[in-house]
């Protein structure tokens, strides 16, 4: 896989385990199939070499790259580049399937249909409000409506989180606002939080995903 592959439609996902890539389009707030050349494409990376140079540098307007690493990656993050790290020590094959869950779940928020309104500036506007552009990312067992965020730096609390809230037909804002509540209160106070709902007529339980800022 070429560091200059460029695929023209929304969002791109870059697989360097298993060396392959494809891309899919997004949805506007009015969820029409958004074809503007002002947007701004976002790249998802699993296990992209630290040496990988990534293709916003050959986009305009530039790409949002999101690196997803394993657990002991460091790497040097550019402008509009950001790292989603794994914090359990996963093979190899656990590690994949870690990062193409979450990767799919960010995909839902910004292309399937809520009771809110979710589109790719709403994304962009939550990762440039977390100064060290990393995050984590934790989904919530159906059972587990808590919502804590785990392995946050001590007296360093996230300055941007982005929630994924998905449920069948009868998903309840009730929920939406416990969620809304209990994250807000583990945020810094002038934290920037995005909750993306996603309406999926076959899925029985509320689903909850969270991907939240963790300073250096």
């Amino acid at each position: 896989m070429t560091n200059n592959v460029h695929l023209e439609t929304g969002l791109v996902i870059k697989n360097f385990i298993k060396g392959t890539a494809y891309s899919i389009s997004h949805l506007d707030k009015e969820h029409r199939l958004y074809a503007s050349s002002e947007y701004v494409a976002i790249e998802f990376l699993i296990d992209a070499p630290k040496d990988y140079l990534p293709s916003q540098a050959y986009a305009k307007p530039p790409f949002i790259t999101l690196h997803f690493d394993r657990a002991n990656c460091q790497r040097e993050l550019a402008e509009n580049c950001y790292q989603v790290r794994c914090v359990e020590p996963f093979n190899t094959f656990d590690f994949m399937l870690w990062a193409e869950n979450a990767i799919s779940v960010l995909t839902q928020a910004l292309t399937v249909p809520g009771v809110t309104a979710t589109d790719i500036a709403d994304f962009k506007t939550v990762l440039q409000s977390e100064p060290s552009q990393r995050f984590l990312f934790k989904t919530f067992a159906s059972g587990d409506t808590s919502y804590q965020l785990d392995h946050l730096p001590v007296n360093q609390l996230p300055r941007a989180a982005f929630a994924v809230f998905t449920d069948g037909v009868d998903l309840s804002l009730q929920e939406y606002d416990k969620l809304d509540t209990l994250i807000v209160e583990q945020l810094h106070q002038d934290a920037c939080l995005h909750i993306a709902t996603c309406v999926l007529p076959e899925q029985e339980k509320a689903r909850v995903a969270v991907l939240y800022g963790v300073g250096e």
